[in-house]
């Protein structure tokens, strides 16, 4: 409850960025802070095919156009991608009064390049009702001097690492029902990663094999 409400307060801002490795819990806890806040919210999962500004701009503009019908829906063909971004802002300002949230899943799949340019235009050009909401693997180096003179909202791995309370909340259950000491040694050896604590568990007691990688 303390990261949603922690999430919540970053979203009254310009831009919310939830950073930390695979299986600490980003998209999950992103996803309970959208289903928590009032604003509509407008969800987008990035993936390799979107590391042209081309690419991403048209990704955008389609999630707009499928949460708001008939916004965003005809956007200048070709061009360049801060015209076409500046379109979008444009007719974001006209048509959309009320505040939302921009979500961008996995903002890491985008590398690096041009694409990082286009994605700090987004975060500086749109307007000030749109609030941009990003999970990524690692640190963000998008270029939004707009976005850097107002702070941007971080959770990181520190916040996102499970407690020894929390550890052991979430180990209660768990096959074999671990002891005080084990959850402990489980939790000093993972530093509170919360799917490590999982696959440590598994693998301590047969089911499930050692290696298995879980992506959150």
């Amino acid at each position: 409850p303390e990261l949603v409400a922690r999430v919540h307060l970053g979203l009254e801002g310009r831009l919310t960025a939830l950073v930390a490795g695979a299986g600490y819990g980003k998209t999950t806890l992103l996803v309970q802070a959208l289903e928590s806040s009032p604003m509509p919210s407008v969800w987008l999962s990035c993936d390799p095919r979107l590391r042209t500004p081309e690419m991403l701009v048209a990704h955008v503009a389609a999630g707009v156009a499928g949460s708001f019908p008939g916004v965003a829906s005809a956007l200048p063909p070709g061009g360049a991608p801060e015209h076409q971004i500046a379109a979008l802002a444009n007719e974001l300002l006209e048509t959309i009064p009320d505040d939302f949230v921009l979500a961008l899943d996995d903002v890491h799949a985008l590398g690096d390049g041009p694409v990082l340019e286009a994605l700090g235009l987004l975060a500086s050009d749109l307007p000030p009702n749109v609030h941009l909401a990003m999970t990524s693997r690692r640190d963000l180096a998008i270029p939004a001097p707009r976005v850097t003179a107002a702070g941007a909202a971080v959770v990181g791995e520190d916040m996102l690492a499970f407690s020894f309370q929390e550890a052991t909340e979430l180990l209660e259950d768990a096959p074999g029902r671990p002891g005080e000491a084990e959850i402990g040694e489980l939790h000093q050896r993972t530093e509170g990663w919360v799917a490590g604590l999982l696959l440590a568990t598994r693998s301590s007691t047969g089911t499930g094999p050692p290696q298995e990688v879980v992506t959150i």
